[in-house]
């Protein structure tokens, strides 16, 4: 009977410790606590490794800003947004440049204010 009660003691401690152990880990994700830890690690990898690396000098971002937006409306007469030839344009000058490939970060969700349907 001792053994018996012994390991049933046993049991219910192991039993204990599990769900106390689970309880802890759910607070701990819902609480953000993995992210939190993610994003240090993440930090402290970028660090360490970035340095080991170098950046290529063929590849060349083109950024739009404030500025360009003020340019293709003055020296071009493209008000914001843009017509979809200024697009065309800009591809054509960047393949004159050598450009192998473009990528474009924009959103076409509306469509063209010009009234120009073969635009979209």
């Amino acid at each position: 009977m001792k053994i018996k009660s012994e390991f049933y003691r046993k049991a219910v401690a192991i039993l204990v410790i599990i769900a106390s152990l689970s309880l802890g880990m759910i607070l701990a994700y819902l609480g953000g606590l993995f992210t939190f830890v993610e994003y240090r690690l993440y930090d402290l990898r970028a660090n360490v490794f970035a340095p080991l690396s170098h950046p290529s000098d063929e590849i060349i971002l083109v950024l739009l800003d404030q500025d360009s937006i003020d340019w293709a409306h003055r020296e071009r007469g493209w008000p914001w947004p843009w017509p979809r030839a200024a697009y065309g344009e800009i591809i054509e000058y960047l393949q004159l440049g050598g450009a192998k490939s473009l990528a474009f970060d924009v959103l076409f969700t509306e469509p063209s204010i010009y009234r120009n349907p073969r635009q979209d």
